[in-house]
């Protein structure tokens, strides 16, 4: 079932008809409603009464949006660059119906500690939560001016994250941020490739709950020397690296006691070079893949139609479209899938650009960008009413 869009102003206007009228409905019949509308209605609603702001702020509730949410791909959904200072917005609506990003389809976010940093990156995102890594001024490169950060957009929450015990942040490779569902807690993952005698990743491991780091010694050595954010599958972070038998992807383990990185091979395919991990529209793990024929460039997506199985592994596209191919065969290692819609269209990013290919009628559109191209970092954000139990936001006097 469908429900409307309900105006904010039904609840600023009309509030007192609104709680009349809701303490006449059985509790589960108004839940239906409200776990249905966008989270910046649901966060005004908590403002009609003490009824609605009580089952709002429950977490089981919170849980259900958040589900609600996730399940319409393209609900309070966005793509989110970091360029220099600034954090911008971009609905996945703009992105998919207008060819030119124009100047009111961004938004300008308003982070923590804007005014005392000059460069922000986006870390990772995960069910509304957004893992942030600030520097602060400093004519040198200075860790101590540096810190992360986890925050919550909608809902202008944050928190400071302690400093890593170990690892300086010129050194991280990869990062991301997952949810660890048996212990209801969120982890921030940053790690930094070892000696170069050695396949060897030092991992840390934040966890939300105890506020404490964890350190982990992995046998695998990232894929690239860029920074990589984990790509999120089946509830685990996914990255491309390199082990004692070549390539293949590794996820983060977070289910049973101490976390460990666990391998999943790569598809058996002669002369394919593997560049990229990415999630497809039915939540199966992806990797991309070029054929290293200049002459004759094609990219290709395999797709794992059984997680964890490698005989399932199945090529999913052959893409030959020139905007792609040419793109990725000048600067490979910046490619990468970011999203995949259900009506089957995929976002493809790099550095500088963004390009929405339609595997159907085999086109692809480069989304112009203007002021926003040669973004830094970015990442999916779905919008949420999770708490980060801190009791500080921006804009907080």
């Amino acid at each position: 079932m469908e429900f409307p869009r309900i105006p904010n102003s039904l609840f600023l206007q009309q509030g007192e008809e609104v709680a009349t009228l809701s303490s006449k409905l059985p509790e589960e019949i108004y839940q239906e409603i409200l776990i249905r509308l966008p989270v910046k209605s649901v966060l005004i609603s908590k403002s009609v009464c003490k009824s609605w702001y009580s089952q709002i702020s429950n977490p089981n509730f919170v849980k259900l949006h958040l589900n609600q949410n996730k399940n319409n791909s393209s609900s309070d959904s966005s793509l989110l660059l970091g360029i220099g200072d600034d954090l911008h917005s971009i609905g996945y609506d703009s992105l998919v119906s207008s060819r030119e990003i124009e100047e009111g389809s961004s938004v300008r976010m308003r982070y923590p500690f804007k005014l005392q940093i000059q460069c922000v990156r986006l870390l990772g995102s995960c069910n509304g939560l957004v893992f942030l890594q600030l520097y602060g001024y400093s004519v040198h490169y200075d860790d101590e001016r540096d810190f992360l950060c986890v925050w919550n957009p909608a809902t202008r929450e944050y928190k400071k994250i302690p400093e890593s015990p170990s690892i300086s942040f010129k050194d991280i490779c990869i990062n991301g941020l997952v949810y660890d569902g048996k212990n209801d807690d969120y982890k921030f993952v940053i790690g930094a490739d070892g000696d170069t005698s050695e396949l060897t990743t030092s991992l840390e491991i934040f966890s939300l709950k105890s506020n404490a780091w964890e350190t982990i010694l992995t046998p695998y050595w990232s894929a690239y020397g860029e920074w990589k954010t984990g790509v999120l599958v089946n509830g685990n972070l996914h990255w491309l690296a390199k082990g004692e038998c070549g390539g293949c992807i590794v996820y983060l383990d977070i289910s049973y006691g101490m976390p460990s990185f666990k391998e999943i091979q790569l598809p058996t395919v002669q002369n394919l070079e593997f560049f990229s991990v990415g999630v497809l529209e039915e939540g199966c793990l992806c990797v991309l893949a070029d054929n290293g024929d200049i002459g004759l460039a094609r990219v290709e997506v395999w797709e794992m139609q059984v997680y964890g199985v490698r005989e399932s592994w199945t090529r999913r596209y052959v893409i030959a479209n020139h905007t792609i191919t040419t793109s990725v065969m000048v600067e490979e290692s910046g490619w990468r899938t970011i999203w995949s819609f259900k009506k089957g269209k995929i976002i493809f990013v790099d550095s500088q650009k963004v390009v929405l290919y339609d595997p159907k009628h085999r086109t692809a559109i480069e989304r112009n960008l203007n002021r926003l191209a040669y973004f830094t970092s970015v990442v999916n954000h779905v919008e949420s009413l999770v708490s980060l139990s801190s009791g500080t936001y921006v804009g907080q006097n």
